[in-house]
């Protein structure tokens, strides 16, 4: 991974919370990559999840803090033979990624459609993926919002605990 300055102004980040596991598949970690080599070995080198579907998009680029929400989704915890043994964090913050770009029907493993004659599922873009060591809990909230003063907080310290470089001029 290559090293990313982070701005330091709240204003210039998001937050969005997502499903267990897709918040593993997009932020995957050592245990997760071991696990599906075995189960299903045609994922790890589809990971990380680089398309989040949603049903609108938005203007914003720049960073988005990953948040785990409460709920689980059986569906593709099944589909990825992730069992119930499987340790999934929920109620916080995992990571962080970059959000690039918004399209429609972009061209990878991870994009969904829309049915014919419905809205066009938004496929945001993300690049950079970056788990932090230890989760920082957290409530979550629908949509893509700037986070809460005191969960940022405990994100610049933890990115400058773990050596990344914080930039004022960022991106």
């Amino acid at each position: 991974m290559r090293a990313l300055a982070y701005p330091t102004d709240r204003t210039k980040w998001r937050q969005l919370t997502v499903w267990q596991p897709w918040v593993d598949l997009m932020l995957p970690h050592e245990q997760l990559i071991k696990h599906l080599r075995r189960a299903r070995p045609e994922v790890p080198y589809l990971l990380p999840k680089n398309i989040e579907n949603r049903k609108s998009g938005t203007d914003f680029r720049g960073p988005v803090l990953i948040h785990a929400g409460q709920k689980i989704d059986p569906e593709i915890c099944a589909r990825y033979r992730l069992t119930d043994t499987y340790p999934l964090v929920t109620a916080a913050i995992v990571g962080v990624v970059w959000l690039t770009d918004v399209r429609v029907a972009v061209d990878s493993w991870w994009s969904e459609r829309a049915p014919a004659h419905s809205k066009p599922i938004k496929n945001l873009v993300l690049s950079d993926p970056y788990r932090f060591r230890t989760p920082i809990s957290c409530a979550g909230f629908q949509g893509l919002r700037p986070p809460r003063e005191d969960t940022f907080a405990k994100v610049l310290a933890q990115l400058d605990e773990e050596k990344h470089l914080i930039d004022e001029t960022a991106r």
